[in-house]
């Protein structure tokens, strides 16, 4: 819910917008760079010493993401080279690989049964930008958007590091069969989940380039509100996914608990919305919420539950 910021600190549309385009281009960019993780419960059942896979698992990891980092600055450079000095490929870049990164330690965690660890990296990086955006609020958009990648920046460096010590030290070899057999389980995933990070991002995209900067914000908006509910969708299925998957069954239980944040979400989401544009007149912040309710019943349907 970052960019959202930019709209209530700064009142910049136009950077928000510019985000919001970054985000949807990364989000279906990351389908390709977050091949591990499609294989990593998979891998982690069939393993026969699990204590090494898991250790194993984050090393290739660590050295993929140093791969995909290599391959991205020669795109960046050839692109530049061609259509001149592109600046947004680089947030593109930093925005896929942090969430590549967020998503890949969001599976290893819940291996080692430390699922709370996920939350410190991504609420620290989180919490870190909103308190750096506030001490640079009086920055041009240029700088503000520079300001909004750079902790995210930072962390993908960190892992990019790491990746260079394994690879110095690792053998090469290995990590080609690991490659391979993450490929060979993940691809029908990779172009299941593509498709539909197209028809999610293709909106904003289409809006960035085609509608006016306003009709772009609306919609932005209002699909990122409705991100709020899916955030707690995404963070069940998270959650318990290590347990689902062994058990092959969602619990009663687990439903009722569901159920009961995801509608929460929902009417909080309406609640702020309408107290905010009861004070906040001149900020108006529009909502759709015929749209909210079919983003509960859809988040309702991917869980499992029959309606």
């Amino acid at each position: 819910m970052l960019p959202l910021v930019i709209l209530i600190v700064f009142d910049d549309k136009q950077t928000y917008n510019v985000i919001e385009y970054i985000y949807s281009i990364a989000a279906i960019v990351v389908v390709f760079i977050d091949v591990q993780r499609y294989y990593v419960f998979y891998g982690y059942r069939k393993s026969d010493d699990r204590d090494a896979y898991v250790k194993d698992s984050k090393a290739f990891f660590c050295v993929l993401n140093f791969c995909f980092v290599i391959i991205g600055l020669f795109t960046f450079l050839g692109i530049s080279l061609v259509k001149g000095w592109q600046i947004y490929i680089l947030y593109i870049a930093v925005r896929s690989l942090y969430l590549s990164g967020i998503s890949y330690y969001n599976y290893h965690y819940r291996l080692i049964d430390t699922p709370n660890k996920i939350f410190k990296i991504s609420i620290s990086i989180a919490g870190g930008t909103i308190l750096v955006l506030l001490l640079g609020k009086f920055f041009e958009s240029e700088k503000l958007l520079f300001i909004f990648f750079l902790l995210p920046f930072c962390w993908v460096l960190y892992v990019v590091f790491m990746g260079v010590k394994i690879l110095l030290k690792s053998n090469i070899k290995y990590f080609q069969k690991y490659f391979f057999a993450v490929l060979k389980y993940s691809w029908p995933i990779i172009l299941q989940i593509l498709c539909y990070s197209i028809v999610n991002s293709y909106g904003k995209i289409y809006a960035f380039n085609n509608l006016s900067q306003q009709d772009m914000y609306v919609f932005s908006y209002t699909m990122r509100i409705s991100l709020v509910i899916f955030m707690i969708h995404t963070s069940f299925w998270a959650y318990y996914n290590k347990r689902i998957y062994l058990e092959g069954l969602i619990s009663n239980k687990i439903m009722k608990w569901y159920l009961f944040f995801l509608l929460l979400a929902c009417a909080f989401s309406i609640v702020v919305v309408a107290v905010w544009n009861s004070f906040f007149i001149s900020k108006e912040i529009p909502i759709d919420i015929t749209f909210l309710v079919k983003v509960v019943m859809k988040c309702i349907s991917l869980f499992g539950i029959k309606i």
